[in-house]
């Protein structure tokens, strides 16, 4: 069929374009990582309103059907209180691996169905690197399904099993991108409750044997404290310390958490979580989200010692514990940790809710921004020149190109791709705001050598910018730099495909497709962009369209201000069954009409 389109933003390059420069060293005539790049002061298509407003809840879809008609079982992961986990895979796709839990509505006592449908509510609408992403949800006369991602390597609680306490550096790789996760929740209005090793999920997101930890170390900062911990503890964990940069931290079981209400002062009350992580206000039956903070501390330590900070053999023995605040800082297993790292966790262990440390006030403790910061270590081997990318950015060539890219960015996306853009996100978001705004990629840019003008950045955000929130979120960071060509590659698309035909009839009609671009949201889609759209590509409401069909759409593309998407072998079915075959040419200009005897080579 040719070659995929490169990107979907991409326009053609013009090496005359009137205001593009190209400025290089004298010494080489080829491009050089230091050459500094200066672009027109516009760019080719201007923003305009929003034709919908594409949020990340809305590509979390619900089905009212079974799941086994799309995915495949392998194998059962565990069995909780409501239900089993178990391991599966897409049929027409077996590398995309998923866990799906299996709710009987049976199991579902009075009161909790209500409760279950909130947890989903808040996961589909969270989108953090460091928490489990739900894909979709199934409902059927029997059960509750909810497919999320599958973490390959187990729970935190499983790794401690094989080391009885963790070096610094590695609770502090661990650390720092759960208060990160914690830190996004409370900036979204979202208590978690529940914060303990069993809900901290391991996922390997390389099977290559990296030792950059000790290698980068070494080389950047030659610190004999760092080179002596390893040393000493080579039999141990300085393996684990070297592997831990090919692993994310998933936070899951939202079934605790709560919405927050928009005001400053929250007092929940109810108890809520695992005795051994609840904090003093949850004892006494009133707190608020720091509560997750202090559950952090109690992970921290935990990791440190490898033992529990509250003993006692009953709940009511370790609240009582935990009342009196009857701690011990003074182990032996502290005595060779950091200054720091001791006073991070004294801080987040703070029996007064008033005075403990926030969750992105963690990541500003000099515990993460000493030099020997792994977060920051972990991208040093960002690509700044990937920001280039944003200078070829174009507005969707239509509105089902913008949803199903987006659809197959969040759910397709390989792992390798996604923590390399993950690594350069982070390294925008100094600030660990989750949200990139103009100075983060004015200060990105100006570090990768590409002079770009205010007026540009400005453009780009709005290009960018599909939920009208005037900055940048994680996925539409992803959507903008992540392969197109493996993106859309023809497994995704038949993925995407059977989801549209709802039916299972092999072809897809004007409705069809408009379900599919709403999503569950019902008031997201400007009806003139609908309409527009099935102009773009001439269907009508009898019309429909095979699988071949519809990947020529996505695939055959060019520019919207050309406002036109053709291919050379296009079918539809009428609505008597019968078959028409025509150019599949879009043209509202009278004077482009030649331009409809070309064909479109992919």
């Amino acid at each position: 069929m040719g070659q995929i389109m490169q990107n979907c933003f991409s326009c053609k390059k013009d090496e005359n374009k009137e205001g593009v420069e190209i400025l290089k060293s004298d010494s080489s005539s080829e491009s050089d990582e230091n050459e500094i790049i200066s672009y027109p002061t516009k760019l080719a298509i201007p923003p305009s309103p929003s034709d919908i407003i594409l949020k990340t809840d809305n590509l979390v879809r619900s089905y009212s059907c079974s799941p086994y008609e799309l995915y495949e079982e392998l194998s059962t992961l565990g069995e909780g209180t409501f239900g089993l986990v178990k391991k599966v895979c897409l049929k027409n796709n077996k590398q995309t691996i998923r866990a799906m839990k299996i709710i009987p509505k049976q199991n579902i006592v009075n009161g909790q169905t209500d409760r279950l449908f909130e947890e989903i509510e808040i996961l589909r609408k969270l989108e953090h690197p460091n928490i489990m992403k739900v894909y979709e949800y199934y409902i059927d006369p029997k059960n509750i399904y909810i497919i999320s991602e599958f973490c390959d390597e187990g729970d935190l609680l499983g790794k401690m099993s094989k080391l009885q306490a963790m070096s610094e550096l590695v609770v502090k790789f661990l650390m720092g991108q759960i208060l990160d996760a914690i830190a996004y929740l409370h900036a979204n209005r979202v208590f978690h409750g529940d914060i303990k090793l069993e809900n901290i999920m391991l996922y390997k997101t390389s099977r290559k044997k990296m030792k950059r930890f000790t290698v980068i170390n070494r080389d950047l900062y030659a610190d004999n404290k760092l080179q002596n911990e390893i040393e000493n503890n080579k039999e141990q964990n300085s393996s684990y310390v070297e592997d831990m940069s090919n692993y994310e931290v998933k936070l899951i079981d939202f079934g605790c958490s709560r919405y927050l209400k928009r005001k400053k002062n929250n007092v929940l009350s109810g108890i809520v979580g695992t005795s051994l992580y609840c904090s003093p206000e949850v004892v006494n039956d009133s707190y608020d989200e720091k509560s997750d903070e202090w559950s952090c501390g109690i992970l921290m330590y935990i990791l440190l010692s490898g033992d529990r900070p509250f003993e006692g053999e009953t709940e009511e023995e370790i609240f009582d514990n935990i009342k009196q605040y009857n701690i011990n800082f003074n182990r032996d297993e502290f005595k060779n940790i950091s200054e720091n790292c001791l006073d991070l966790m004294k801080r987040l262990l703070n029996p007064k809710k008033q005075n403990r440390i926030t969750a992105l006030e963690a990541l500003r403790h000099r515990f993460f921004t000493e030099k020997l910061n792994p977060m920051k270590i972990l991208t040093q081997h960002k690509d700044l020149s990937i920001l280039k990318k944003f200078m070829k950015i174009e507005k969707y060539p239509t509105i089902l190109h913008k949803v199903v890219i987006a659809y197959c960015c969040y759910n397709f996306i390989s792992q390798e791709e996604s923590k390399r853009l993950n690594e350069l996100f982070r390294y925008l978001d100094q600030k660990n705001q989750n949200k990139l705004n103009l100075n983060d990629f004015k200060r990105g840019f100006k570090e990768a050598n590409i002079s770009v003008s205010n007026f540009q950045l400005q453009q780009i955000m709005d290009l960018l910018d599909t939920d009208g929130s005037k900055l940048i979120e994680y996925q539409e960071f992803l959507r903008a730099l992540c392969d197109k060509d493996d993106l859309l590659k023809e497994e995704n698309l038949k993925a995407v495909f059977n989801v549209i035909d709802k039916d299972k009839t092999g072809k897809i009609n004007l409705n069809d497709i408009k379900d599919f671009i709403i999503g569950n949201e019902k008031n997201n889609l400007r009806e003139t962009a609908l309409k527009k759209f099935s102009e773009q590509i001439g269907m009508t409401k009898d019309s429909y369209i095979n699988f071949e069909q519809f990947c020529d759409i996505i695939r055959n593309t060019e520019p919207e201000d050309n406002n036109i998407i053709r291919s050379n072998k296009t079918f539809y079915t009428n609505h008597d069954n019968t078959i028409t075959t025509k150019n599949l040419v879009l043209n509202s200009d009278d004077k482009r009409k030649e331009m409809r005897r070309k064909t479109f080579d992919i």
